[in-house]
């Protein structure tokens, strides 16, 4: 009963949408095409069916499809012949498709010229496309959908990390690979013809694309649908076969500046259109190591480079340029930290503009044919040590070498017409620039650059020997930025001749102590920079140069003021007490104090203690003190400490404290007498000293209370 239900339902529906269809069919709302939506069990359910010229296609699928999707063979007794591109937009948790036998037609165009756009794009869940073995137009390798020679899709969640493209296909035709979640390497086989754009969109795992030699695949690009590689953030390896065509509808003629990830890159022979790398086409890869031109019997299509085309990457070390090139756009390098090894063409005629400004080349061979070297073009090269000009360069340009700190030395050749201003610029390790005799515009003395007449001064070497330089009095003029960094030098000398010290003429010479300046009416360029704060200034009174010294607040010393004569006066050695003086000097003429004397503190005593002495029976002794070992004078005097004399006090005729035998024999005194009132008296006498105590003495050396 429940089954006699829902088909009846399903055949009511069906009937109510094909009425539909006919009623705006007759009121003018449609066309001769007749919808569907199909309500049958499984596929069916949420297919949307289009008939069309008596053919029945898909159109649409219900977003709630997954798991596995099986397209029916025939729907209402009909065959079902076709896809329509975007039938599966929004399917994001099918994982496998199944075509029947009898579908002809996939998301194609009339003009079967391989863009077959937007079929499957929004499937990210589906795993792999089954097609019937029966199918006469399409089939199915591993998963892979084809149309004969033709790669039409791999499935987006494929596991696989590699894919090599079958050797038996032709042509790759668009979105191919798109959104692909797994894919890390592609391999195209040489007999691969075509590649659509777009084909591997948003393969955010894609890590390498090798292409084999042999064969001539084209690539084709549209500037309206993008980039081959677009919203490939992981791929780091594109190797190209010298065959390899890139065909590009626009000015862009090639460009992967998109590629973030990219490390290595191997160009193709061929560049069809306008044969040029275009406008940084690889600028800002912060990743980037190496790039390599293929050639085909030894020569490249490619004839010029586009302005940045390899800017900001600071990573990249290697570029290896055909001889082919005959243009390259401003700023090429400009950036490139890294880099170490990369060639000029032979058939360059002009470095441009900032081409190596800010790189990291440590050497580099201007080829005989190169003309002019232009502004900034190895500017900040810090690791350039040296330079070598061919006969062919005429120009070198506006602060061409500024600040390639390394360069030991410079040559310029014959030729050279021009050297604009601030060329050599603080190339402070340079010892020398030599100028062929032969040139018609420019020389050199002992190693520094003049015009021909030598009337100007463009540069002194940062690094020549010598702390001392007077510039030759055919000089008139001093250029912007002529010593710069000259860390040797601590005196130069200007001659009456000069009558113009451009700015910053004189700048960051660590041990300049003195700069002369003999013309009265010499200018001086209004800017603190033009002449090192460190300098001491000697000129005349009432000249542009002590003008410019109280201006800037340099020391300024007359050169027709009197005339010093220094005599020293002595240092004063401190004492312990008195302070003394440093060495000084004077002028023995006019008594004027040239280096005052500065008061040295005194030292102060050094003291050393004197022993107490003790007093003996007979001898006297002494207290401690103290005295200055330095000066001997004395700080604590010593007290004389009486003797004690004698002491006996049992009347044995010996001393109690000493022993010694005191011969009472020999004393008449009373303290001796033998007579008993004379005894009773003395005791008495010792009764009152010991009351009082007095010592009482002897001439016999007795001490007695």
């Amino acid at each position: 009963m429940k089954q006699k239900a829902k088909k009846l339902t399903a055949i009511m529906l069906a009937v109510t949408a094909i009425l539909t269809s006919l009623s705006l069919v007759f009121l003018g709302g449609g066309d001769l095409s007749v919808f569907v939506r199909a309500q049958a069990a499984d596929a069916e359910s949420v297919l949307t069916f289009k008939k069309d010229n008596d053919r029945l296609y898909v159109t649409d699928c219900d977003t709630s499809a997954s798991g596995v999707l099986t397209i029916p063979e025939t729907y209402n007794g009909e065959t079902v012949y076709g896809i329509e591109s975007g039938a599966f937009d929004g399917c994001t948790e099918i994982t496998e498709i199944v075509i029947p036998a009898g579908v002809c037609g996939i998301g194609f165009d009339e003009d079967d010229n391989g863009y077959y756009s937007g079929y499957f794009s929004d499937c990210t869940s589906l795993q792999t496309i089954t097609v019937d073995k029966n199918n006469s137009h399409y089939s199915s390798v591993d998963g892979v959908l084809f149309e004969g020679p033709k790669l039409l899709k791999y499935p987006p969640c494929k596991a696989d990390k590699s894919y090599t493209i079958p050797s038996c296909i032709s042509c790759i035709c668009q979105y191919a690979f798109e959104g692909s979640n797994f894919l890390e390497e592609v391999a195209i086989p040489s007999s691969l013809e075509v590649i659509y754009e777009l084909v591997f969109q948003n393969c955010k795992a894609l890590k390498k694309f090798t292409v084999e030699d042999g064969g001539k695949l084209s690539i084709v690009e549209h500037p309206f649908d993008g980039f081959i590689f677009d919203g490939c953030d992981s791929l780091e390896e594109i190797k190209f076969s010298p065959n390899t065509c890139l065909c590009y509808f626009s000015e862009k003629s090639i460009y992967f500046a998109n590629l973030k990830s990219l490390k290595n890159i191997t160009l193709p022979a061929i560049f069809p259109y306008e044969r040029k790398i275009s406008d940084r086409a690889f600028a800002g890869l912060q990743n980037l190591e190496n790039v390599e031109f293929l050639t085909i019997d030894g020569c490249s299509a490619v004839t010029s480079i586009g302005d940045s085309a390899f800017a900001d990457c600071p990573k990249l070390k290697s570029v290896i340029l055909p001889d082919s090139i005959t243009k390259m756009g401003e700023g090429t390098f400009w950036g490139c930290s890294s880099l170490e090894n990369v060639n000029i063409p032979s058939g360059l005629e002009e470095i441009p503009d900032y081409t190596f400004c800010e790189s990291g080349i440590t050497q580099i061979e201007i080829p005989e044919g190169v003309k002019k070297i232009g502004i900034d073009a190895f500017a900040g090269c810090t690791m350039l040590k040296s330079i070598t000009f061919p006969d062919s360069v005429t120009e070198i340009g506006t602060f061409a070498f500024c600040e390639c700190t390394k360069i030991n030395g410079l040559n310029i050749s014959k030729n050279v017409e021009k050297i604009d201003d601030f060329a050599f610029a603080a190339t402070v390790s340079s010892e020398y620039i030599n100028v062929d005799p032969e040139n018609k515009n420019y020389s050199s003395v002992d190693g520094v650059l003049f015009n021909k007449e030598m009337t100007e001064l463009i540069n002194y070497p940062a690094k020549k020997a010598g702390d001392e330089y007077i510039v030759p009095d055919t000089v008139t003029r001093v250029d912007t930025f002529s010593f710069v960094g000259c860390d040797n030098l601590r005196s130069i000398t200007f001659p009456e001749s000069v009558v113009l010290i451009d700015c910053e003429a004189v700048e960051s010479c660590a041990l300049l102590n003195d700069v002369y300046i003999l013309n009265r009416e010499c200018e001086i360029a209004d800017y603190d920079s033009t002449i090192d704060s460190g300098a001491v200034i000697h000129g005349y009174t009432g000249s542009g140069a002590e003008e410019y010294a109280k201006k800037y607040d340099r020391t300024f010393v007359a050169l027709d003021a009197h005339v010093h004569t220094p005599v020293e006066m002595p240092a004063v050695v401190p004492t312990c007490t008195v302070s003394g003086l440093t060495q000084g000097q004077k002028c023995s003429d006019c008594g004027e104090i040239l280096v005052e004397q500065k008061t040295v503190p005194a030292v102060g005593h050094t003291e050393v203690t004197d022993a107490a002495v003790a007093a003996s029976c007979t001898s006297p002794g002494k207290t401690e003190g103290k005295h200055c070992s330095v000066c001997s004078e004395v700080l604590i005097a010593q007290k004389t400490v009486d003797a004690f004399g004698h002491r006996d006090s049992d009347g044995d005729g010996k001393c109690d404290v000493c022993g010694a035998a005191l011969h009472p024999e020999k004393c008449r005194h009373i303290c001796h007498s033998e007579n008993k009132a004379a005894k009773f008296f003395w005791k008495i006498i010792c009764f009152f000293d010991k009351l009082f105590k007095t010592n009482r003495f002897c001439s016999c050396g007795i001490s007695h209370w």
